[in-house]
């Protein structure tokens, strides 16, 4: 009986106290906490009723959206968007590749605010480029540096890490900074983008970059001479997106991928039986193909492709410079897709 009743009264203490000691959060403040956070509504209730002050709170679900984020860390993100934004005026632009785990995570504002927000970040870090108009990657100790810079997200300011890990708090999946781009132009040229299978107008699951560059001894362009360069980019980019070359021009190949490829079209023509004279012609003319495959001004246009003789990118670009007056030629493009393997 003594038993019993120490065992009742030790329950009963243990009662007692999570009674008088979980306080009861006024509406005010949990509406507040997470409006400001953004986090689910049962870690808003457990924050405030962990912590007495909203700046303690905030801490508190900080400090639980990295305990979430660690969890997951081991877990694959292979959806998400990628993102594409200009500086205001128009000669610089970053992309950004974030990752999830679910087409439906990408699918929520709480994602593509972040998206958005990280490329904006990227976009003001503007990493230092001696090359005009020449993509440049951020290495992942450049990403990992974002980490403490400052993203905005709805009016609030966080550090990229606290922003990652809080959707992360809100959303239940590993969310992930895989790719980060930036490319400036400078005042010899235009960059244009085009977005794939898009959200919005800047976030999709593809993005391209195109900078279309003229001499430094061409007087500047009047702004509709550069709106019609700036829209062929445009049509460049869409290219692009659908035929995805690897290089621009047959000199961007490396020479042991030319040589490997050649050595390949070598062995399957020698297979033929056919004398040597004729081998040598059979290379060379799937050469001419494997160019059409991978470097971008021998592909036929996209555009043209319900044309009985399409145009090759290169003739475009000659009508283009016809057209304005003076030489046009790509100096750089990105395209970037989810699942892009840095």
């Amino acid at each position: 009986m003594g038993v019993m009743v120490g065992r009742f009264c030790a329950s009963g203490l243990q009662y007692l106290k999570r009674f008088y000691t979980s306080r009861v959060v006024p509406i005010e403040q949990i509406k507040e906490l997470r409006k400001q956070t953004g986090a689910p509504l049962s870690e808003v209730k457990k924050a405030l009723q962990e912590e007495e002050t909203l700046e303690a709170a905030i801490q508190w679900l900080r400090r639980r959206g990295v305990e979430l984020a660690s969890k997951k860390k081991d877990r694959s993100a292979n959806d998400g968007l990628v993102a594409a934004l200009f500086s205001k005026d128009s000669k610089s632009a970053a992309a950004v590749e974030v990752n999830c785990e679910s087409d439906f995570v990408a699918k929520t504002s709480e994602f593509q605010k972040l998206a958005t927000g990280l490329c904006n970040t990227v976009l003001s870090y503007a990493p230092n480029s001696d090359k005009p108009g020449k993509v440049i990657q951020l290495s992942q100790e450049d990403i990992e540096s974002l980490q403490g810079h400052t993203v905005s997200i709805q009016s609030r300011e966080l550090s990229v890490k606290d922003a990652i890990s809080q959707t992360v708090a809100t959303l239940g999946e590993k969310i992930t900074l895989s790719n980060a781009f930036y490319l400036s132009i400078g005042d010899s040229g235009v960059i244009s983008s085009y977005v794939h299978n898009k959200s919005n107008d800047y976030l999709g699951k593809i993005v391209t970059l195109v900078s279309l560059c003229w001499s430094k001894d061409v007087t500047k362009p009047k702004p509709e001479v550069e709106d019609v360069i700036r829209n062929a980019g445009k049509e460049l980019c869409m290219h692009i997106t659908a035929s995805s070359p690897q290089y621009i021009r047959r000199g961007d190949i490396p020479d042991e991928v030319l040589e490997r490829e050649r050595g390949i079209l070598f062995e399957q023509a020698k297979s033929s039986g056919k004398p040597e004279h004729a081998i040598q012609k059979m290379v060379d003319g799937r050469l001419l193909k494997f160019f059409e495959q991978v470097v971008l001004m021998d592909q036929s246009f996209i555009r043209d492709q319900q044309l009985a003789k399409p145009r090759k990118i290169a003739r475009y670009l000659e009508e283009l410079s016809q057209e304005v007056g003076f030489q046009i030629f790509i100096e750089d493009y990105l395209r970037l897709s989810v699942g892009t393997k840095a």
